[in-house]
């Protein structure tokens, strides 16, 4: 494979217009950086300039008491990382910089120190390794075109946000991607190691667990009851082992409630915006061109309403539709919009539908090529300002395209329908009956071909009374 067709794909449009859009992106992005004196930073990062890398070492510092005690939200696995790293931070180092653990905002002195830095190195070096190796494993091409697609990704709006806020969405992100690639593999040993991966990433963030649904649509129940065993014991055996059982546990799930309620009220719409807040948004922007106002009562419900609706839709869809990075991108779109503690990091799961859109979609038409601007303004730079720099409509055109991508899966799956019951007419099938026919599409191959026998002979048993009807008459 020759370097041009690895890095652009020669026939392929998709490939030549994704690399190309982000390539030109990203150097318009570092040309305004450099005219602005690295003011319009704040497109992308967090608008406290003190507070870089403290998602690592505020949750570094939370494990010197029981971490679920400071109103922590991180599962099991990921607060033990931070224990981890506790560990190698010298007492001397510790004493001096922390005085009270349950601080929620912990001194930006520590990242003066040493000891502090130094695991925060190696907590890089070694999530960075990791993810390299999964975006190798999951992506297709030439080695020209996955160094690209690296490099490329690594410099992207989510990315770089990731990385300056110290998150560890990076280690979950990268064991989805182990699992996504191994998931099906005919290898017994690599598809239980992708099960292991996907309860790894739950131990972490909790939402990749939106991926099972791939083993659902699968027929693969026996691996979905393991995963979800290994789930369960990489979310709760922690809590006995390293910290309060029972109460640890209790006070993490009343933090996660907690947060997300706080974090998706209307009056917080100043950066990434799940379902509910844009609807917020939505109805902000729209009632200064109509003046149509609603009572505030009114406005939650129906904020309430279009953040199930959203949510739905991607359920749907993710049982019905066929190709696989369709599929991904609605479980990412859900791990995305429907928690209210979104983050422009989560935008990140998309890059999974990217990668499979890039290498598996070779179907060209109007919604492949909507589809695909729209994930990639998710993940560009974008050097927009009004007035001074901030991430405020950046946040906006970001969540909005999320919000299209659902609704594009939306109008194709009411095209589908429309279609389908053009075709059940046409046969003559009954409405009940083709609805039963597309539900046992997804039951247990046992069950359909119990089905289709009880179809069959119910076929000859009319036959035949038909035949004898015409006999007799």
């Amino acid at each position: 494979m020759n370097r041009e067709h690895s890095i652009l794909g020669k026939k392929n449009k998709y490939k030549i217009f994704f690399y190309s859009v982000m390539a030109l992106s990203l150097a318009l992005f570092l040309l305004v950086s450099v005219a602005t004196s690295g003011a319009s930073f704040k497109n992308v990062l967090f608008k406290d300039n003190t507070d870089s890398f403290m998602d690592h070492f505020n949750s570094v510092i939370y494990n010197i008491i029981d971490p679920y005690e400071n109103k922590v939200i991180y599962p099991p696995l990921a607060s033990l990382t931070y224990k981890v790293c506790l560990q190698i931070i010298p007492e001397e180092s510790i004493a001096p910089l922390v005085s009270d653990p349950t601080e929620k905002a912990q001194s930006r002195y520590v990242k003066l120190d040493q000891g502090f830095v130094f695991q925060f190195m190696m907590f890089c070096i070694i999530s960075l390794f990791l993810f390299l190796i999964a975006t190798e494993v999951l992506k297709k091409g030439g080695k020209y075109e996955k160094v690209c697609f690296m490099l490329l990704y690594t410099l992207s709006s989510p990315f770089l946000f990731m990385a300056e806020r110290g998150n560890n969405i990076i280690l979950p992100l990268a064991f989805s991607m182990f699992f996504i690639a191994f998931y099906d593999s005919k290898n017994k040993v690599l598809r239980e190691l992708a099960l292991i991966s996907l309860a790894l990433a739950v131990g972490y963030k909790i939402y990749p667990v939106a991926f099972g649904v791939l083993l659902l649509r699968n027929k693969q129940y026996k691996e979905l009851f393991r995963a979800g065993i290994y789930c369960l014991v990489a979310l709760i055996l922690p809590f006995f082992l390293f910290y309060d059982g029972i109460n640890s546990l209790t006070m993490m799930l009343t933090n996660i409630v907690g947060f997300g309620d706080k974090r998706s009220s209307a009056g917080n719409l100043e950066s990434q915006l799940d379902f509910k807040r844009l609807f917020y948004f939505l109805y902000g922007g729209s009632r200064k061109f109509t003046g149509i106002t609603i009572s505030p009562d009114l406005v939650d419900l129906y904020a309430n309403l279009f953040k199930y609706l959203c949510t739905g839709i991607c359920l749907i869809g993710a049982f019905f539709i066929k190709k696989r990075w369709k599929v991904v991108m609605l479980c990412s779109a859900i791990i995305y919009g429907f928690s209210g503690a979104c983050s422009t990091y989560f935008l990140l799961f998309m890059m999974l539908a990217i990668i499979l859109f890039l290498d598996e979609e070779t179907e060209y038409n109007l919604f492949n090529w909507l589809y695909l601007i729209l994930l990639v303004l998710t993940q560009i730079n974008i050097p927009f300002t009004q007035g001074d720099w901030t991430r405020y409509w950046p946040t906006k055109f970001t969540s909005v395209a999320v919000v299209g991508l659902v609704f594009l899966v939306f109008v194709e799956m009411v095209i589908s329908v429309i279609i389908w019951n053009n075709n059940r007419r046409a046969e003559g099938t009954g409405f009940v009956r083709a609805c039963v026919d597309r539900f046992m599409e997804f039951c247990p191959d046992a069950w359909i071909e119990k089905y289709n026998q009880k179809k069959l002979l119910k076929a000859k048993t009319n036959t035949e009374d038909n035949g004898e009807v015409c006999v007799n008459g």
